[in-house]
């Protein structure tokens, strides 16, 4: 591979990264606003490294300049986007809602200005810019430097200014967990400041330059390191309110069909990111192959985030299934007469292969006639085709096979997953029936030891380290925990205390309980800011993950249920959060029966006004 080609597919690479880890933040929490400018930095920086991989690609200077001009849409507002997300993070009193118009103002006009200002300075019959072939590929030259001082100024300003709030950040911070936040931003933005001025302005100014702009891949550091602030602390994700439970007639249960997508968005990405080095590897000067390129990376973004987009499993079928049958003719066609075009032709089979999992007839119906359809424009427009099978050939179809074996793996499992989810589903249907039955006969003589069996029962059923019943004491709101299950070598809790108000503990946890919500913590790492001395405390306790579940009974709050995982190779995620709650109404109804005959027995034998005996 030339160094022009490694360059591109360098570009291009990180091209794909940056659509990930932006489709991937709005699948966390599309609503939050953190969540939605970090995504449009990593979609800016995305754009600015396809455009520059077109360009260094390109076979010709009319074609290089072409996407050039387009790739301002990255670099002309990225540093824009960069001090906008660094504002966030901050939480800076001028970010809030009320001056979000002047913030918005203040960052993005100086970007319109580049927008406008380059777009009309560059048009071709101008001549102000002119490409230039080297070893390397394309770079740009000018023949004003005005424009250059212009975006050097909007450069180092943005960067300056970023630069001195996380420096500011760091400063004042006195938790150590923000001060880590701050420095790892630092570093990582003060590193691709340092390698961006290097390669794109010291060298750029050398006669005998031959690198084009590697800014995009340098700039990777600080948005991995903000990516990873987000599964280390859980800075811009939201608490997990997904539910993996099994509908009714459906195959798929949430999160074997959030995984399946993931997978179809995997198969159209690698599939773009081969096509695009087929493409400088032949010298394709098609431009119609680089739309299709992005097409490709895209369509995969837009199937990695249906799950968590679009709520009705009727509509996420719907919207893969047209995809899919826009994808089909679009990939087939565009490569009918392409040297590989004879290993192509199994791509439908695959698709169809989805439909299998799918409760959708119209689809299964449209994909297979769309099929036979594509062939027959193959047999018409292709009656007889001869090529010759080399090695790359040989290694197309090697992948074609690996994807066929991937999909199938897959969709095994994921019926294999329901099997299981059917067996699991009928043993707690039995132990619901059987804690049901037994309940019934619940007093206060016998309310500890039923308790105490449910308890048991639920803890080896979800296979969790604690499960333990919480009672609220008004008007304080004091969670006396008066029953448990310890798993081996787990630290008890029973005749432990906890508030919700005030600055103790668990107050963010107990205070959701309150609200009748389910709290589900899938990593402690992940809670709020606001729960930070909750964080503190189940880390303290070597807590991995929980599940509070609120007590209802009379239309009060009068406890929780709890289950804890200390083990790190447990998890609660394949826990069905309906199921506990099940659990948590049998409790209920045995607390207001014990409680009822309580209240019997004391008015058996004192006097209601008085107390008296």
């Amino acid at each position: 591979m030339t160094l022009q080609n490694s360059i591109s597919m360098t570009l291009y690479l990180t091209f794909v990264i940056y659509v990930v880890l932006g489709t991937y933040t709005l699948t966390l929490n599309k609503d939050a606003r953190l969540n939605r400018v970090f995504a449009a930095l990593c979609f800016c920086y995305a754009l600015w490294s396809l455009t520059g991989a077109a360009t260094n690609s390109a076979a010709t200077a009319t074609e290089a300049l072409f996407w050039r001009r387009f790739s301002v849409l990255g670099w002309g507002v990225a540093y824009s986007i960069f001090l906008h997300v660094i504002i966030l993070f901050r939480n800076a009193p001028w970010s809030q809602a009320d001056k979000k118009g002047l913030l918005l103002a203040v960052l993005y006009i100086p970007a319109l200005i580049n927008l406008i200002v380059f777009l009309i300075y560059s048009m071709p019959e101008y001549g102000h810019i002119a490409m230039v072939k080297t070893d390397g590929g394309w770079i740009s030259t000018t023949d004003a430097q005005w424009f250059n001082l212009m975006f050097l100024c909007y450069y180092l300003s943005f960067t300056y200014v970023s630069m001195l709030l996380l420096v500011r950040w760091y400063k004042k911070r006195k938790n150590s967990a923000d001060r880590t936040k701050a420095m790892l931003l630092m570093v990582s933005f003060g590193g691709a400041f340092f390698l961006g001025t290097i390669t794109d302005f010291v060298l750029a100014s050398q006669p005998d330059r031959w690198i084009p702009s590697m800014a995009p891949v340098e700039v990777i550091f600080p948005v991995a390191a903000i990516f990873y602030l987000i599964h280390k602390y859980g800075m811009i994700s939201a608490p997990d309110s997904h539910n993996d439970a099994q509908q009714e007639g459906m195959i798929l249960t949430a999160f074997s069909r959030s995984r399946l997508y993931k997978y179809i968005s995997f198969v159209l990405i690698v599939g773009s990111v081969l096509n695009f080095y087929g493409r400088i590897a032949n010298g394709d000067t098609r431009i119609t192959g680089m739309f299709l390129n992005f097409l490709l990376v895209m369509m995969g973004a837009v199937v990695m985030a249906i799950p968590y987009f679009l709520t009705s499993i009727t509509a996420q079928e719907n919207a893969l299934g047209l995809m899919v049958g826009f994808m089909m003719p679009v990939v087939m066609l565009l490569h009918f007469n392409a040297e590989f075009s004879n290993i192509i032709w199994p791509v439908p089979i695959f698709f169809m292969m989805l439909t299998v999992i799918f409760n959708n007839r119209n689809i299964f119906l449209g994909l297979g006639f769309l099929t036979l359809l594509l062939e027959l424009i193959f047999w018409l427009l292709l009656p007889d085709y001869g090529i010759l099978v080399d090695q790359r050939l040989y290694c197309y179809r090697l992948l074609f096979y690996m994807i066929g074996i991937g999909l199938t793996a897959i969709i095994t499992q994921i019926y294999v997953l329901r099997l299981k989810e059917n067996s699991r589903q009928d043993a707690f249907q039995k132990m619901i029936a059987k804690l049901s039955a037994d309940f019934v006969t619940t007093n206060r003589d016998n309310f500890e030891e039923k308790v105490n069996q449910l308890l048991e029962q639920s803890g080896l059923f979800t296979g969790t380290d604690r499960v333990y019943l919480g009672r609220f004491s008004p008007p304080d709101n004091i969670v006396v925990y008066s029953h448990e299950w310890l798993g081996d070598g787990i630290k008890s809790l029973k005749g432990s205390i906890e508030h919700a108000q005030g600055e103790e503990q668990l107050s963010w946890s107990v205070s959701q309980i309150l609200k009748n919500d389910i709290v589900y913590i899938p990593s402690v790492d992940r809670l709020p800011a606001e729960a930070e001395a909750e964080q503190l405390a189940l880390k303290k306790q070597k807590v991995r993950s929980r599940i509070l579940v609120p007590i209802q009974s009379n239309h009060r709050i009068i406890g929780l249920l709890g289950f804890d995982v200390l083990d790190g190779r447990k998890g609660l995620r394949g826990i069905n959060r309906d199921w506990l709650q099940l659990l948590a109404n049998i409790l209920a109804d045995a607390i207001a029966k014990v409680d009822a005959e309580n209240d019997m027995n004391y008015l058996a034998y004192y006097d209601p006004l008085t107390g008296i005996p």
